[in-house]
């Protein structure tokens, strides 16, 4: 196992389906009109606290479906310590996020660099321009340190940095 890992895990609204056994900590998120705060209600409470819940399910648990590991061997995510003259062996400094003069503003997500500098997302704010297409940069640096047949120290830290663009058709006009 690498340093970091990004995993899958969904929460079922049913363990079983067949005997409609409910998973512990789920909230269904089609009643909230705004995925943002889900699954706290208008009234600020945690609802997956509900009724004596436990909050978020432990995804390890028995009673949980497995989650599926994505990516593996991802680097730490609050190093501090960068390449330069003399340490030419650790990784390069994380990228920043474009932020030209007068053009689209991107924001960091998570924004704090100290907690997650080795994934994150750049994205691009349209904030009150309903249907403008929206732009991610995701950046993540690996280390496979500890894998077979490295041999130097720079092979297990490679830097991933892709660009997605979503076209949404809704409110969309011949703009």
């Amino acid at each position: 196992l690498g340093k970091s890992r990004i995993i899958r895990y969904a929460l079922t609204q049913y363990i079983e389906v067949s005997g409609l056994n409910a998973s512990s900590g789920f909230v269904n998120p089609a009643v909230y009109n705004n995925f943002l705060t889900w699954p706290i209600d208008k009234d600020g409470v945690n609802q997956q606290l509900r009724e004596g819940g436990a909050g978020r399910p432990d995804p390890s648990g028995n009673n949980q479906p497995k989650p599926m590991v994505l990516v593996d061997f991802i680097d730490v995510p609050d190093r501090t310590e960068f390449r330069s003259a003399s340490n030419p062996d650790l990784p390069p400094s994380p990228l920043v996020c474009p932020n030209p003069p007068n053009a689209t503003t991107y924001v960091r997500t998570p924004t704090d660099e100290t907690i997650s500098n080795s994934f994150f997302a750049c994205v691009r704010s349209i904030q009150g321009r309903l249907g403008a297409n929206q732009d991610i940069i995701v950046y993540l640096r690996g280390n496979a340190e500890g894998r077979d047949r490295l041999t130097k120290t720079t092979e297990f830290i490679p830097n991933l940095q892709a660009q997605v663009t979503l076209r949404g058709v809704i409110d969309k006009s011949g703009r």
